[in-house]
């Protein structure tokens, strides 16, 4: 699906677990992979019908397609710490589904 550096020396990625289905994890060379934070609770819940395929580094920030069960596949971004900030554009449970995730200049561009 797709993997990207932060610049704080983890790799983030997709993965999927029985206990959470498809959710974002994160690796360095001295520990094992771990989950950065289950969005959206539940086995067959996983945060991204889109496989966090579109990982954009733009502002410090990394952004993917990502969502729960209350905002549907949205913008998120997430910083290296904390837990990952979804971006309702669509209120409600009304997904934009964001693609083709592009940083020029400092601005990220998307389709939604």
């Amino acid at each position: 699906y797709g993997a990207h550096p932060l610049g704080n020396g983890k790799l983030y990625f997709n993965a999927k677990d029985s206990a959470h289905g498809l959710e974002l994890w994160s690796y360095d060379e001295l520990s094992l992979p771990k989950m950065v934070y289950d969005l959206n609770v539940g086995v067959n819940n996983g945060s991204s019908a889109l496989g966090f395929s579109n990982f954009c580094m733009s502002g410090g920030k990394m952004y993917f397609a990502g969502g729960s069960a209350a905002t549907g596949i949205e913008l998120a971004s997430y910083s290296g710490t904390g837990i990952p900030s979804i971006i309702d554009i669509n209120p409600g449970n009304f997904p934009s589904y964001p693609a083709g995730l592009v940083d020029f200049q400092g601005i990220l561009f998307f389709f939604g």
